[in-house]
This record gives C-alpha cells, structure tokens and sequence, in this order.
C-alpha cells in the first residue's frame, strides 16, 4: 500500500514541477512568478475564488451569469449576476437614455403542451434573486435578462439554462 502513497507523492510533485516551469522563457520561474504579490481587488474587494487569486485575473466568464432551477412543479428560483458596465454598454449601444440602471427585465418562455408563451417580469439587479410560482407543469421554461427599447422591443443580454418543469 505504501508503493501507492510514493508514486502518488511522485505524481504530484512532478505534476506541481511542470505547472511552475510552463512560464515562458524560463526554466523553472520559482513560485514568486506564479502567485502575485498581493491579492486581485474585484471592486474594491478582495476576492474569494481561490482561480482569480492564484492568476492575479478576474475571470471574466464569471461576470455575467443567469441560472434557472424548478424547486417544485410550481416553484423557480431563478438566479442572476450582471455586470453594470456591460449593461450600461448595452444601454449605450442602443441608445437608451433616462434608464434605472438598477432596472431590468425576466422574460420567461414556457414550451409544451401544446402551447408557446412567454410572461416579462420587472426586476431589480440589485436583488440577483427571485423566486416565481407557476402553473405550467411539463413544460419546458427558459428565461432571458434584457430591457425594452424606447420602441418596445426586448434585448436579450443573457438566456439561462432550460428547466423542464415536472408535471
């Protein structure tokens, strides 16, 4: 058993090795190349991800993000994490002025039984959850973070993952 514990220790430290000397242009960079000095500040704020203090970098596909998950047949929780400046660029680009940038919309899309709707919902980014009860049971639900132009159009900014609600 202990001929297990030693390859594995082996494994490890050569796996480690090749992880610190990878760095371009240098044989074997030490761990001061690796691990910055001080921690990455997310706004302001020291960060939690053990990957974003390691690296030194954000991770950006963390910014944006839009989670849908059914806690019964008529309960969603649907979870959200937008990233202001992305959202006041969206604004921007469409040029949408005058607009609470604590202000969005859910649009969420029932598929099934025969039937194809979609309900908006007015949100606050602020609150990143929310909690909606409803009667489609079997049907397949997706929703969509955007805003309505002047001209009433909807923007998707993120779609979440489908949830196929149980009937």
């Amino acid at each position: 058993m202990w001929i297990f514990w030693v390859i594995g220790f082996a494994v490890v430290f050569l796996l480690l090795a090749q992880f610190i000397s990878r760095l371009p242009g240098e044989n074997f960079a030490g761990l001061k190349k690796v691990i910055p000095d001080e921690m990455p500040r997310i706004d302001g704020n020291i960060t939690d991800n053990t990957i974003e203090r390691l690296s030194g970098k954000e991770l950006p596909y963390f910014e944006n993000l839009l989670l849908l998950e059914a806690r019964s047949p008529h309960e969603l929780l649907i979870s959200w994490k937008l990233n202001h400046a992305f959202y006041q660029e969206q604004l921007n680009s469409y040029h949408q002025e005058n607009v609470d940038l604590d202000k969005a919309m859910l649009r969420m899309t029932y598929i099934g039984g025969g039937r194809h709707i979609y309900k908006d919902y007015p949100i606050r980014l602020a609150d990143e959850r929310l909690t909606l009860f409803v009667d489609a049971p079997g049907s397949t639900v997706t929703v969509q973070l955007g805003f309505f132009t002047e001209e009433h159009n909807f923007i998707p900014l993120m779609t979440s993952n489908d949830v196929v609600l149980p009937q």
